[in-house]
Formats: structure tokens, sequence, C-alpha cells
């Protein structure tokens, strides 16, 4: 069985599973001259489209 990525929340983690889960991209950055860059999450390790200099992707952001 997959064990949750550090820190998230069990109901955040079954939800990412089970493809319920939210984007992890800020779509809300897109618009912007650096908002449309791959990142990697520091908690979880997903990739991520946002900012330049987010660390977090949006499901982590969100369970903080």
């Amino acid at each position: 069985m997959n064990k949750p990525p550090n820190k998230l929340s069990k109901a955040a983690f079954m939800k990412m599973i089970n493809g319920e889960a939210k984007s992890e991209d800020f779509e809300e950055d897109w618009r912007h001259e650096n908002g449309n860059y791959q990142n990697s999450c520091i908690k979880c390790g997903c990739n991520f489209i946002g900012y330049k200099r987010r660390i977090l992707c949006k499901l982590c952001a969100e369970n903080v």
C-alpha cells in the first residue's frame, strides 16, 4: 500500500490517490510573467506549474 507523503493529511492523500484532489498546479499564476515554471514540491515531490519561487504544490500548500 502507498504511504502518504510527509505531513500530508490522510484525507488529502486519499483524495490524491482516488483522483479527487484539486490540481497541484497554480493556474492563477500562469498569466504572470514568471508564473509558468515547472517546480518540484519540497513536501511531496510532485511536479507542478506555477510562480518560479513556489516551493509547495497547491495540495500541500492547502494542508499546511
